[in-house]
């Protein structure tokens, strides 16, 4: 299955080139199903043999059909998106702890282990918050180890306090291990 916008954004793509290229409106439909392979052209074959001919060249129904059949996407699959990419660069922390939060909770079919969710947390913390986490005090997670992916997001927002801009980056961060330019020095060189 795709995804609704990726079938929302080719029957856009499509009309905008039937328009563009002055193709007539009564040949869209004709035209879009000359390109259709496979499930989709079997599919639409069928909805179309079974439809009454007035709606055989109706544009905004083959959109629709498209939509329906092939635009349902999983429900997870947007929140795996979301947080496959999410790092806190920028944002502040109690924001980043929002985002991931968001996700978490969205992703119902196969949810993470807490254990999961604070390895995902910490891969995406900026450095000095993330340096800030892992050396709390033995008290603060359970038996010197956070087992609960709630309260060390919630600690981390507290620890962001500590830092400047909330523990968000201010500047793009060099990443670890690479070379970080010398400045000239104000004796000597102008």
């Amino acid at each position: 299955m795709g995804s609704a916008g990726a079938v929302r954004r080719s029957t856009d793509s499509l009309q905008l080139f039937y328009q563009l290229s002055d193709v007539p409106k009564a040949k869209w439909v004709l035209h879009a199903r000359l390109y259709l392979e496979g499930l989709a052209a079997d599919d639409v074959n069928i909805a179309m043999r079974t439809t009454p001919d007035s709606d055989c060249s109706d544009w905004p129904k083959l959109c629709a059909l498209l939509s329906i059949r092939f635009g349902q996407i999983d429900p997870d699959t947007e929140f795996w998106d979301q947080l496959r990419d999410l790092k806190q660069g920028m944002l502040p922390a109690a924001e980043y702890v929002h985002k991931m939060r968001y996700c978490f909770n969205g992703i119902i079919e196969l949810p993470l282990s807490d254990g999961e969710k604070i390895e995902r947390f910490m891969s995406g913390l900026n450095a000095p918050l993330k340096r800030l986490v892992v050396t709390a005090p033995l008290g603060m997670g359970r038996n010197g180890r956070w087992l609960d992916a709630d309260e060390l997001m919630s600690y981390a927002v507290l620890q962001a306090r500590a830092l400047p801009n909330a523990g968000a980056a201010s500047h793009a961060v060099p990443a670890v291990g690479s070379v970080v330019p010398k400045t000239a020095s104000a004796g000597g060189q102008k």
